[in-house]
């Protein structure tokens, strides 16, 4: 399935897309935080549809599209990282609830 529908990007639109989607892939994969290979078609794709959104929302320049896009991934960075320690800290209470309180509270007045 096509990320878009082909009718929808008028021709003087896509080498501004491809370009934005070029640098921002290049940008995001030197800042070393993809996660790893296995991770790169999901993350490209979420990155080609940010791109497009914010060009359908009328957005035409390219370095903006490529710095919204570099952003938007980085968010999702951030939420994945947050949620990676949360199913931490509930794989922990599993084995020691004392210890998942005290990682969530931090320590116990005596």
């Amino acid at each position: 399935m096509p990320l878009i529908e082909p009718q929808r990007i008028s021709s003087d639109l896509t080498p501004i897309l491809t370009k934005a989607f070029d640098n921002a892939w290049a940008k995001f994969k030197a800042s070393g935080a993809l996660a790893g290979q296995g991770c790169a078609p999901s993350t490209r794709d979420l990155l080609a549809k940010r791109i497009i959104k914010t060009a359908e929302n009328g957005e035409r320049d390219t370095n903006r599209l490529v710095d919204d896009g570099i952003a938007y991934l980085s968010e999702l960075n951030r939420c994945a990282s947050s949620l990676m320690d949360t199913e931490e800290i509930i794989v922990s209470s599993r084995e020691s609830p004392r210890a998942s309180i005290s990682a969530v509270s931090g320590p116990r007045a005596s």
